[in-house]
């Protein structure tokens, strides 16, 4: 498990080190995602599909952007860890999260 931080400049500091983050998969069969803050704007989680042997990057899927979330405080996300997923670049404040990985081996 580790904590990041988002935000529109990096703050050392506060554990802030960057605006958004590319589409990936997680090195996990599930992962949990866990919002520690709700001061800052944009920053969705934006979902696009699953990775198999015919789609290894999310411009292969045919319907790229499937579902944006917003985070709120204290509430969580579970999604596969083959999900390709997406933080959206955050506008204002500083975008905490807690991110758990699961793994059967």
């Amino acid at each position: 498990a580790y904590s990041v931080g988002y935000g529109p400049s990096e703050a050392p500091d506060a554990n802030v080190t960057r605006r958004a983050l590319i589409p990936h998969t997680d090195d996990a069969e599930v992962t949990l995602n866990v919002c520690l803050g709700d001061a800052f704007e944009g920053g969705a989680l934006r979902f696009h599909g699953l990775r198999t042997p015919s789609t290894i990057h999310p411009m292969d899927l045919p319907n790229r952007d499937e579902l944006a979330y917003t985070h709120k405080l204290g509430r969580a996300v579970l999604h596969l860890g083959a999900h390709f997923h997406e933080v959206e670049d955050v506008t204002a404040g500083q975008r905490h999260v807690l991110i758990c990985w699961f793994k059967s081996w």
